[in-house]
């Protein structure tokens, strides 16, 4: 193991492309995952020093997605990227996997610093609602990539810094019909199936505070706002009039539209056109 580490510690810093450059990281993270020490070193060493500069960020990004708190070590070289432009996004993520609470006070001058782009100020803000359990990032898009100045709660990250960094709640799963669990009719075993195949996707990946992939309960202004926008195949809105029946049937209120019909928000603000299928 350790000569096929040293292979492709070679190949990267070798690397004259970036084609070659990544493949070696990827095949390094893969090692890196499985807790191989010296596979995160060769990441952190080309972070620091690597010659492709978007290739150094996508070793931190790598890197960062991989270390726990129980790599102590590489904590140093994430707070030294948080100054850096070109490594302080992911920085950020790989700072607080590493310290925990720790990382509390210097994110949060970050959020705060407006002479840090916008990009890395929503991602410090991010990181820190995920992590506290606080809800900063409520009805947002999940990739802070596309927050505006504006979307960033900093009265509310203030005021919870003063109060001592206080774990939140966090966000409850959207309400889920009981006939997706134990259907009774044809279409219900149908509906039933569908959900089975999202809920893959939801182990995947989810964040509760942008759910994407659940069958949830539609208000009827979602409805509205989704005849308005598109003319839907009939099939299609039966289905999201009977998902709505289903719900009244069973005394179930439908959440709010930030959380329901999760397909069609997703292609509003992708600005698509044609139906949301």
């Amino acid at each position: 193991m350790a000569k096929n580490l040293d292979d492709l510690n070679a190949s990267l810093f070798s690397a004259k492309d970036g084609v070659a450059a990544c493949h070696a990281i990827n095949k390094l993270t893969k090692h890196a995952k499985k807790g191989e020490d010296q596979a995160k070193s060769v990441l952190a060493d080309y972070a620091c020093n690597g010659s492709i500069n978007h290739m150094r960020e996508h070793a931190c990004s790598c890197l960062a997605s991989v270390v726990t708190e129980s790599d102590a070590e590489l904590a140093a070289l994430f707070r030294k990227g948080l100054s850096d432009p070109d490594l302080r996004y992911w920085s950020i993520l790989g700072y607080l996997r590493c310290v925990g609470k720790g990382a509390y006070k210097e994110l949060t001058e970050i959020a705060r610093d407006k002479s840090i782009r916008l990009n890395d100020r929503a991602h410090a803000l991010k990181c820190l609602a995920t992590s506290s359990k606080q809800p900063f990032d409520r009805n947002l898009p999940s990739d802070p990539g596309h927050w505006k100045e504006n979307d960033l709660r900093l009265s509310e990250v203030i005021a919870w810094e003063k109060g001592g960094y206080q774990e939140g709640q966090g966000f409850s799963e959207p309400i889920r019909h009981p006939a997706l669990d134990k259907p009774t009719t044809a279409f219900e075993r149908i509906v039933s199936r569908l959900d089975k195949k999202l809920a893959k996707k939801r182990q995947e990946r989810q964040d509760l505070a942008d759910p994407t992939d659940w069958l949830a309960l539609p208000a009827p202004e979602d409805i509205e706002r989704i005849k308005a926008r598109w003319k839907l195949p009939s099939v299609y809105l039966d289905f999201l009039l009977t998902l709505r029946n289903m719900a009244q049937v069973s005394g179930i209120s439908a959440e709010s539209p930030s959380r329901s019909v999760r397909s069609w928000r997703r292609w509003q603000s992708d600005g698509r056109q044609g139906s949301p299928g």
